[in-house]
């Protein structure tokens, strides 16, 4: 069986404007301490433009996945900081523990071109969406 794995990104529609509190933000991992923690967090749509990644690869099958024939979609939620990087990276749609796992470990590898409002580099949160196939 060979696997293939197709990575889409959803990007999150809604609210143009920045988060109005931390309660609302995603919240920070404890071992996880950025410089960007106040850095308001926008959603993409009218002013803002969506990130690109510019480096993404693919999570990988587990052999217990591919043995046991799993298939379907895994759905992240994170934040793309203003630098590009991934953070705060959350499963909104599971599949199986193992995908999941494999599907954040490889999302939290990917690099992005930032998302952009009036010119600035901007952190905007979106979802990203993996498919896991065997073909």
């Amino acid at each position: 069986m060979k696997a293939i794995l197709l990575a889409g990104l959803i990007l999150w529609l809604g609210c143009i404007s920045p988060a109005p509190s931390r309660s609302s933000q995603l919240p920070q991992d404890n071992d996880e301490q950025s410089s960007d923690q106040h850095v308001p967090i926008y959603r993409v749509g009218g002013p803002v433009t969506p990130p690109q990644a510019i480096y993404s690869p693919s999570p990988k099958y587990t052999k217990k996945a591919r043995k046991s024939k799993e298939q379907g979609d895994v759905v992240l939620w994170l934040i793309v900081t203003k630098e590009g990087a991934t953070r705060n990276i959350k499963v909104a749609q599971s599949l199986s523990p193992d995908l999941d796992k494999q599907a954040v470990d490889a999302v939290s590898t990917w690099k992005f071109q930032p998302a952009m409002k009036d010119g600035q580099q901007i952190a905007v949160q979106i979802n990203v969406k993996l498919q896991f196939r065997l073909n």
